[in-house]
């Protein structure tokens, strides 16, 4: 399964990446023979000032033969 973490225009450090990266690796980890990768998407919806839920993370899976699955969750920070 590979696993690909695309920050965008979120501030973000190589700590924040890796941590995303092992936290889906573990959570998916039963299903990793039917999963052929996992896109991660981090993104800051207010540019201009911090509002509230402004941080929104979309996780798309991509099962082997299915369509794709998404998820996504807002909130005030990553």
């Amino acid at each position: 399964m590979q696993v690909l973490i695309n920050a965008g225009d979120v501030s973000t450090s190589s700590a924040v990446l890796d941590h995303a990266r092992v936290q889906v690796d573990k959570a998916l980890k039963p299903f990793g023979d039917q999963i052929t990768r996992v896109e991660v998407h981090l993104r800051n919806d207010s540019q201009v000032r911090a509002t509230p839920n402004d941080k929104r993370c979309t996780i798309e899976a991509r099962p082997a033969g299915r369509k794709p699955l998404a998820v996504s969750f807002r909130s005030d920070d990553l």
